[in-house]
């Protein structure tokens, strides 16, 4: 019997479009079990595995069986299989119906910042907002920022309901900071951060070993002193260390931090409604290791779980599986993917001292008084006991054999100032500048000298 023309066509667009879903089926059927099949070559070769090893196979394995699978491919969150073994997933934005309670991360810039926000995605399956909407974010439940840093703001569009700090060694912490801002081209506003990072990713690129010299032999001792009043600022709930006009908070002329300052209990603003003393202490070279790694964001999850809409968290049991994928899954984690030997980034013998004794003041007050039985600060003395150890080492090493000294003209510090004022960085407290601002400048007038003129520090 011969079908009409139309009811021959749609029977073989049917026939067609089964056949095609059929060989989509085998295909997704041929590759799972090719998959598998390789997979489990590679577990019995494995003569010696480590748990962790054997976590990862059995992701892999358990990955495999969930190709094609319509569940896995629905599913926002990373996938806890409850037995410590997960499938890792991209996070996704917090619902706008969702009722956060927000957590700030806070670092001193070049601290880690970024795979540590990557393994919070990893861990809560929502993307971290930051001070500057650059994602976009503003209403993730967990925002980052570098407050009250010169490189920080606080434009949050919302309370904030607690902090977690972030430490880094400032032996690295400053190298990786100037990393940044360097191939920023140093920028000093949002428009131009955009800009350059449109032009380039950071964490591409490592600066010329000269180019790290000269920001080093200017700004060494002002920003080892702003990692130390990060921390201090942090775990004293916020006590303010600059002055009220200062409102780059970076000490420049013609402000400057004071003792008398230091010592006052006036508190930021934006610590009075909220408690600014952080809930926990992440240490980036912990956070880092993999055998360390996962307690680290154990530690976060505690802060976490439960709260506003942290509700689907992954198990602790699952933070090892989690951390790893994070690794596997995320490409620039951090300044150790950049080109080039990061040891080639010294400091001089006078500066490894006064690296291992800011170090040592901080150790020394946080051992004593209020702090004896402060869960926070033992979190602090770990992280500063293990710098402690780590650069007293190196500066051993630099005292055997000292590094010979380099020479500079009678003008280098002279040449930096204007090289740096050029780039944007210095100069925003000038005479010129602030006097065209009239409300400001009947504020600020009897802190300048009669002169247009500013010092060379």
């Amino acid at each position: 019997m011969m079908l009409p023309s139309t009811a021959s066509s749609t029977w073989k667009e049917q026939t067609a479009s089964s056949n095609a879903e059929n060989r989509k089926i085998k295909a997704r059927y041929v590759v799972r079990t090719l998959y598998m099949t390789v997979l489990v070559a590679m577990s019995v070769l494995l003569v010696t595995y480590d748990v962790s090893t054997e976590r990862k196979v059995k992701t892999l394995l358990l990955k495999a069986a969930t190709i094609g699978s319509k569940k896995a491919i629905d599913r926002k969150l990373s996938i806890d299989f409850g037995d410590g073994s997960c499938q890792w997933t991209q996070a996704v934005s917090m619902p706008d119906d969702s009722d956060p309670y927000f957590t700030l991360i806070t670092s001193y810039p070049g601290s880690g910042m970024r795979f540590f926000w990557q393994q919070t995605e990893g861990m809560t399956g929502f993307k971290v907002g930051d001070e500057f909407s650059f994602n976009g974010e503003t209403n993730a439940g967990v925002m980052k920022s570098h407050y009250p840093h010169p490189e920080g703001t606080w434009d949050l569009e919302h309370d904030i309901d607690q902090t977690v700090l972030l430490v880094r060694n400032p032996r690295w912490a400053l190298i990786s900071y100037h990393a940044i801002i360097w191939e920023l081209d140093f920028a000093y506003d949002k428009a131009k951060s955009r800009e350059m990072l449109e032009e380039n990713p950071i964490f591409t690129r490592r600066a010329p070993v000269t180019e790290w010299q000269k920001w080093r032999d200017f700004y060494f001792e002002s920003e080892l002193d702003l990692w130390k009043k990060h921390i201090d600022f942090w775990m004293s709930n916020g006590k303010q260390y600059w002055e009220q006009l200062d409102f780059e908070r970076n000490g420049d002329y013609p402000f400057r931090f004071n003792e008398e300052q230091l010592e006052s209990e006036e508190q930021d603003p934006v610590c009075v409604d909220m408690d600014c003393k952080p809930k926990s202490i992440i240490v980036y070279e912990l956070l880092r290791q993999e055998e360390t790694g996962p307690h680290e964001l154990e530690k976060l999850a505690g802060v976490l779980r439960g709260k506003g809409s942290m509700t689907d968290m992954v198990s602790d049991e699952a933070l090892p599986c989690v951390w790893s994928g994070t690794i596997e899954n995320v490409e620039y984690t951090d300044g150790k993917g950049r080109p080039g030997n990061r040891n080639l980034f010294k400091y001089t013998l006078e500066q490894m001292e006064a690296l291992v004794d800011t170090i040592d003041t901080l150790r020394a007050k946080y051992r004593t008084g209020i702090w004896e039985n402060d869960d926070r600060a033992h979190e602090l003395i770990r992280a500063l006991d293990i710098y402690h150890n780590k650069n007293t080492l190196e500066l051993d090493a630099m005292i055997s054999n000292p590094p010979p000294p380099v020479p500079h003209s009678p003008h280098y510090r002279e040449n930096l100032q204007k090289f740096f004022t050029e780039k944007g960085k210095l100069g925003r407290y000038s005479r010129p500048i602030v006097e065209k601002l009239p409300a400001y400048w009947s504020k600020a007038r009897s802190h300048f000298d009669d002169t247009d003129s500013q010092p060379i520090e």
